[in-house]
């Protein structure tokens, strides 16, 4: 068997190849997995088990316990940041909104000589919010971790967006139908409360399997993506 690990693997001309190459030009490891994990351990010692089972999840690869610990602690940890600073995010972007509408409240207050002092404080209190946000949100903030707060955040407005709209439109169609056959407003506002809850529910159970992308530890070796690795893969 060739040997993956010798000079044309290991990237003597300066240019390390990928571990979704390594499987590909070798396709008899995939059968030897103690062999696979060997090799893979040893050229890419940052490369994790997950992303290697998400990417082939037919091959059995054996990692040692220890490191499946380590990698799942590391996962766990990365997880809790991504959350953290994706939830200040989206308080900066919530403050960022507040500051606008307390801005032009403020300044059309000020031009009709009406009292602005309490919409002024609110201002304030939303300007700080914001700066506090801010540097919660990116302090000391590492590249790949800002681009998956920014990816977590955008799933956090799109999905709740989206729910809250199909959540009212279930609910003003259960209204609505029925005051249409004149039943008592309770019932109408029970059965609607009900209906919109589950719209709400449904997209966000559909969107639910997207954020276990948003909080994963970024893909640190390979030049390819796990979708680009499956296709070639599956070509092979």
């Amino acid at each position: 068997m060739k040997d993956p690990t010798g000079p044309k693997s290991s990237g003597a001309d300066g240019a390390r190849k990928s571990w979704e190459q390594v499987l590909r030009e070798h396709p008899e490891l995939e059968s030897a997995h103690e062999e696979a994990s060997t090799v893979l351990q040893q050229q890419f010692p940052r490369l994790t088990l997950r992303r290697l089972r998400l990417a082939y999840p037919h091959v059995q690869f054996r990692w040692p316990a220890e490191r499946v610990e380590r990698e799942a602690s590391e996962e766990r940890r990365w997880g809790h940041e991504v959350l953290r600073r994706g939830l200040f995010e989206s308080l900066y972007l919530g403050a960022n909104l507040a500051i606008a509408i307390f801005g032009l409240v403020w300044l059309v207050r000020l031009l009709s000589h009406e009292p602005a002092s309490r919409t002024g404080l609110l201002l304030a209190a939303a300007v700080a919010v914001s700066v506090a946000a801010y540097h919660s949100a990116r302090w000391r903030a590492s590249a790949p971790m800002l681009r998956q707060v920014e990816k977590f955040t955008a799933w956090l407005v799109a999905t709740l967006g989206m729910a809250l709209v199909w959540g009212g439109i279930c609910l003003a169609f259960a209204y609505g139908a029925f005051r249409w056959f004149s039943m008592p407003g309770i019932y109408g506002w029970s059965i609607g409360g009900i209906a919109g809850f589950c719209g709400f529910a449904y997209i966000v159970i559909g969107e639910w399997s997207d954020l276990g992308d948003c909080l994963a530890l970024p893909d640190r070796e390979g030049g390819v993506t796990l979708q680009q690795s499956r296709e070639l893969h599956q070509g092979n």
